[in-house]
């Protein structure tokens, strides 16, 4: 056991949860740190433009429903990201590929003209 722990001691890592020990592979852990910066990069425009006015109609209305602040913050919160990542694939990707198509046409007309 301690051979195999210090052959890759540089690759895993031991986390204590709840009494258990656990072996993590750091890339692992690298990988889904990486994927959830990206998400959250991805999204953070469309949910700037968006926060203020979805998040205040979603807390007021969800609170003078249910009569609770933490649930209307939680429900807000997840509502503004879901719409985020919808504004992100289905407006920003599709106005990302026409550009690239545009872009692409300019270049070649621009090239074949010499």
């Amino acid at each position: 056991c301690n051979l195999l722990l210090n052959k890759y001691k540089n690759q895993i890592s031991l986390f204590f949860n709840k009494n258990k020990l656990t072996l993590i592979s750091e890339k692992l852990i690298i990988t889904i740190f990486h994927k959830s910066l990206v998400f959250i990069a991805n999204i953070s425009y469309p949910m700037y433009l968006i926060h203020v006015p979805i998040g205040w109609i979603v807390i007021f209305e969800s609170y003078k429903m249910w009569g609770n602040i933490l649930l209307s913050y939680l429900l807000s919160i997840f509502i503004i990201m879901l719409m985020s990542y919808l504004i992100h694939i289905f407006i920003e990707k599709s106005f990302m590929r026409i550009n690239i198509v545009k872009l692409t046409s300019f270049y070649n007309k621009k090239n074949t003209s010499c």
